[in-house]
């Protein structure tokens, strides 16, 4: 929980109890099969995502998205691996997709991603929808 909290314990502990291992290994799981999504799991990770009682869950992905993107445009950037691994096989599948656009890609799409989830948040859309426009927005960058 530590790696995925960047270090914050306070944060670590959020993460812990909104399930942010298993809620990792699910968004990357997706992921590493972009660009070809399996839409079945992802519109069952959405739907309980958007149950009224897993609000500590999106906010975990939310956030759990925005830092991967981040963490994909910086390995664009240098084009080696970085860091230790969370779950196994994740330093494989942040590299390939990493290596699907450039850094500048990587960066844009986390700012309009970012931008989406407080749009989302500010006029009470639905998360369901946020959260299939994310990643199906990074299958589209990935193509």
């Amino acid at each position: 929980m530590a790696a995925l909290s960047d270090g914050s314990i306070g944060r670590a502990l959020e993460l812990g109890e909104a399930g942010g291992l298993a809620l990792y290994r699910s968004v990357l799981e997706m992921l590493s099969q972009s660009p070809r999504l399996d839409v079945v799991r992802l519109h069952a990770f959405a739907d309980q995502l958007a149950r009224a009682d897993a609000e500590d869950a999106y906010r975990g992905a939310e956030e759990l998205l925005l830092q991967l993107l981040a963490r994909l445009a910086a390995l664009s950037a240098r084009r080696q691996p970085g860091g230790e691994e969370i779950i196994g096989g994740e330093d494989e599948a942040v590299r390939r997709l990493a290596g699907r656009a450039d850094a500048s890609r990587w960066a844009a799409l986390r700012e309009e991603i970012e931008r989406a989830f407080a749009s989302t948040d500010k006029l009470n859309l639905d998360r369901k929808q946020a959260m299939l426009g994310v990643f199906f927005a990074i299958e589209e960058l990935t193509r």
